[in-house]
């Protein structure tokens, strides 16, 4: 009668590990795959990111334009918000005007909302930031440096 008793009481006991293990595992797994998740979309934020400062880049050099713009792209990044800032300044060095431009390119994953920032975030919030600096040099003439 005694060893039936100490059965019971050793399955039991069993089982309550086994499952607490099995809860276990399943929450590793689960955050596992959440953190596998956010390193893909922080992959993703960058590329975007990147576009920001490429599509700035050739704005800049290209027609002179230096404005801040919210920028969408598609494809893969289609779900991405890109904020681009950009500011400029004009030196002069041996006669030449050197143009500078500062950017900036934020990519966040949002879907309905146009901005980036503190306000915006949750558990699967990503958001990644590049800047970036180009210059442009004219002659006095109006020509490129050589």
């Amino acid at each position: 009668m005694c060893r039936n008793g100490f059965a019971l009481i050793s399955a039991l006991f069993l089982l309550v590990v086994l499952s607490a293990l099995g809860a276990f595992v399943m929450t590793l797994s689960t955050t596992s795959q959440q953190s596998a998740t956010l390193d893909f979309q922080g992959s993703r934020a960058y590329q975007a990111a990147r576009a920001g400062i490429e599509y700035a880049a050739f704005q800049a050099l290209t027609s002179d334009s230096c404005t801040s713009a919210s920028i969408s792209v598609g494809g893969l990044l289609a779900d991405f918000v890109i904020n681009v800032q950009c500011t400029r300044s004009t030196h002069n060095q041996a006669g030449n005007t050197i143009t500078v431009y500062q950017l900036t390119a934020t990519a966040c994953n949002l879907g309905i909302t146009a901005t980036c920032g503190p306000a915006q975030r949750s558990p699967n919030y990503v958001e990644r930031q590049i800047s970036a600096t180009v210059a442009k040099c004219l002659d006095t003439s109006g020509g490129a440096c050589a």
